[in-house]
């Protein structure tokens, strides 16, 4: 996997992590309440980012952005998320841990 430290808005950041070979499809995943803050690093410490940073090829484009402050994802970072996936061409997909599997189950309302 190809890691890139990418930048959205005037501050915010997130990991882009790519396969070396064609992916399947997109996955946003959301951390939880113990990742936030400005250490981009926090975000790799579970789940699917915690996986790819030991080595397991996930087969698919993960974006992991970081939430810096608050007890919850404002709609600001969640829409400059779904620009950047609406710029890829392929099956997307949206999971989270805690805090970020809560807004998970708010964005699937949104699509109903």
């Amino acid at each position: 996997m190809i890691r890139e430290i990418k930048n959205y808005g005037k501050s915010g950041k997130y990991i882009q992590y790519t396969p070396l070979t064609n992916a399947k499809g997109i996955i946003l995943y959301l951390h939880g309440l113990g990742e936030v803050g400005t250490d981009i690093n926090l975000i790799e410490r579970n789940e699917i980012p915690k996986q790819i940073k030991q080595g397991y090829e996930a087969g698919y484009i993960v974006i992991a952005p970081q939430l810096q402050s608050g007890k919850g994802w404002p709609k600001s970072v969640l829409a400059s998320m779904f620009k950047i996936l609406g710029t890829f061409e392929m099956d997307k997909h949206i999971t989270g841990l805690s805090l970020g599997g809560m807004i998970c189950m708010t964005t699937a309302q949104w699509a109903y």
